[in-house]
C-alpha cells in the first residue's frame, strides 16, 4: 500500500529511495500506467505462490500445467469467480 501512495504522491518518500524513485517513475510522463492495491487474500494466486515457496524455501517455480490447485485458482481468477474458503474441521 506504501508504494501505492508514493505512486499517486500521497506520502512522501524516504529520503534514501528518492534517487531510485525518480528513475523507476520517469516512465510514468510517456505511458498510461494504473496503480492499485490489492490485499493478499484478495490475490488467491499470488497466495497460494507465496505459501509455496514459504513451504520449498527454493527458487524453484511451479508450472500452471502441472499444478492442478494453481490451475484451478488461475481459471476461477480468470472469470472473476469469488474464492471461498472452507475451514478444515
Amino acid at each position: 500500500m506504501l508504494a501505492v501512495n508514493w505512486f499517486h504522491n500521497t506520502a512522501s518518500i524516504p529520503w534514501f529511495l528518492q534517487k531510485w524513485w525518480r528513475q523507476i517513475h520517469k516512465p510514468k510522463e510517456y505511458l498510461y500506467i494504473q496503480c492499485i492495491h490489492i490485499y493478499r487474500e484478495g490475490n488467491y494466486p499470488a497466495d497460494y505462490l507465496s505459501k509455496k515457496g514459504m513451504i520449498f524455501k527454493s527458487n524453484g517455480a511451479v508450472h500452471k500445467e502441472n499444478d492442478k490447485a494453481f490451475k484451478q485458482l488461475l481459471h476461477a481468477d480468470r472469470e472473476n469467480i469469488p474464492y471461498v474458503r472452507h475451514a478444515k474441521q
